[in-house]
């Protein structure tokens, strides 16, 4: 089940909605796999991502990193904001406490959208 209760006041509610569609990741679901349309052969790379963007007057990409190491004593995140030429608007890095990789990296999200919006 989705923690919704970081974002509810940040996102609008169809955005929320899509979100409740998608199914968390759980060991019974089996293993996630690939699905990376942009490349022949499905594997992503960062260069490939910026294809979606690059060169799009007024739209601002996102790079995210969240890192979590011994639940408990090392978790952090960190984003970066560049607009549509890839050239540096705005980055920060925080630590968090006793998050998952999933949460970590939904907050790196948050964060970042909320840099975006400022």
């Amino acid at each position: 089940m989705w923690n919704f209760d970081i974002v509810t006041n940040i996102l609008p509610v169809h955005i929320l909605e899509d979100i409740k569609k998608v199914t968390p990741p759980h060991p019974l679901n089996g293993e996630d796999s690939l699905a990376w349309t942009i490349t022949s052969d499905g594997s992503f790379s960062i260069a490939s991502s910026y294809a979606l963007t690059a060169g799009v007057n007024g739209w601002v990409t996102m790079d995210i990193d969240g890192l979590v190491v011994d639940l408990g004593t090392k978790e952090a995140v960190g984003g970066i904001l560049r607009d549509s030429s890839r050239c540096f608007m705005v980055a920060f890095v925080a630590r968090l406490s006793l998050v998952s990789v999933l949460e970590a990296e939904l907050l790196g999200i948050f964060y970042c959208l909320k840099m975006a919006w400022e």
